[in-house]
């Protein structure tokens, strides 16, 4: 019977419906990362990610991102300015740097770097730094000191209108 059981659970968690998923993911407001882009409208569309950061560590919203060029991620403070503020996220209290790390998109991956940052920057727990990027794929845990996110990859560039 127990063996039974089993196989039920594993059907059921197998079976997730993907699409009705992704319709939620669809229905969230994507804040359009960098601000302000050097590049044109079209080469934007080239490298243009769709992530949603889901925290690990507190009961926030999730962040729904449209990233389209290079970001800066840590905590605004007096003049220091980043384009993804984690401040909501308890950012201080868990160890991110202001200037804390950078995601780059390209055609092919989201890259993730560290900006000397003074806790690290860590995709699945590997470590990221300044020359060596880690690429974020769907479902990866990333993180900025002790502040945890998954990651859940809406869209590629390819897909994006």
């Amino acid at each position: 019977m127990l063996e039974e059981e089993e196989k039920t659970a594993r059907i059921k968690t197998s079976r997730l419906d993907i699409e009705r998923l992704n319709q939620f993911f669809e229905r969230l407001t994507f804040c359009k990362l960098p601000a302000h882009s050097k590049k044109s409208p079209g080469e934007a569309a080239l490298t243009t990610w769709r992530i949603v950061l889901i925290s690990l560590n507190s009961q926030n919203d999730p962040l729904a991102l449209e990233i389209h060029d290079n970001i800066t991620v840590g905590r605004s403070l007096g003049n220091i300015t980043v384009d993804l503020d984690l401040t909501p996220f308890l950012a201080l209290e868990l160890g991110v740097s202001r200037e804390h790390a950078a995601i780059y998109p390209t055609e092919q991956a989201l890259l993730i770097y560290d900006r000397n940052s003074t806790n690290g920057t860590f995709c699945n727990f590997n470590s990221a730094s300044t020359k060596n990027p880690l690429k974020v794929e769907n479902n990866d845990i990333i993180s900025f000191g002790a502040l945890n996110f998954q990651v859940k990859i809406v869209r590629h560039p390819e897909l994006v209108i």
